[in-house]
């Protein structure tokens, strides 16, 4: 598997609505906050090889003996940090440059963050919405106090403590199965309301089959 970047152009004509908490949908945006007429540049990034990319490798997650491996918040490889520590080399090369870097709360995005972009001069914002829905243990997140911990430098303060798809259960580590919804109609509309019309961000769409590679 080797990091790469991509690169896309969308309008706001692309972006019509977005999904409430309970999965309702609203009109978006609201008067005001976009121009519809906006164009952003994203440059799409998936993080690097993980423990539980590893596991799945060699374990076919539809065979009913299938267990899941409890590898929560899943972490880069050895082999996840060189991707992202060679993808440097693309991220300071992107054209046109990033505004702003977008990147979900789980620890396999932030690590390939920290690592591919380096030498990108431009604030990193921590967005749940990039984060893939729960599947399996390795998408469930961590607090922010956790989090902290391992990066020091990436702004946490609005980050909920419980910002992972949970339905208030007192257990952080139920693996509470997530439909994909509308997420990625709502996952766009954050995007467009970001700041910056040049946009970096790591991550995965919210569904089973795509790629949030920013």
């Amino acid at each position: 598997m080797q990091v790469m970047i991509s690169q896309a152009v969308y309008s706001m004509q692309h972006v019509s609505c977005s999904s409430n908490a309970d999965g309702s949908t609203r009109p978006f945006p609201a008067k005001g906050r976009v121009d519809k007429n906006c164009k952003k540049v994203i440059h799409w990034m998936r993080h690097g090889q993980t423990e539980m990319n590893v596991h799945l490798g060699s374990n076919f997650t539809p065979d009913t003996k299938f267990q899941d491996p409890l590898l929560y918040d899943t972490r880069l490889t050895a082999e996840g940090e060189a991707q992202a520590t060679l993808a440097r080399v693309d991220a300071k090369a992107l054209s046109p440059y990033p505004e702003v870097l977008i990147a979900s709360p789980l620890s396999r995005a932030l690590h390939t963050a920290e690592l591919a972009f380096l030498d990108v001069s431009c604030p990193t914002v921590v967005e749940p919405l990039c984060s893939e829905r729960i599947w399996l243990s390795s998408d469930v997140g961590r607090q922010p106090a956790e989090l902290q911990q391992d990066f020091p430098t990436v702004d946490l303060d609005n980050l909920e403590d419980v910002w992972w798809h949970n339905n208030g259960s007192g257990n952080l580590q139920h693996v509470l199965a997530e439909t994909p919804g509308d997420a990625t109609s709502t996952c766009m509309n954050m995007l467009f309301i970001a700041g910056g019309n040049l946009i970096a961000g790591i991550g995965r769409w919210r569904t089973n089959n795509g790629f949030l590679l920013a």
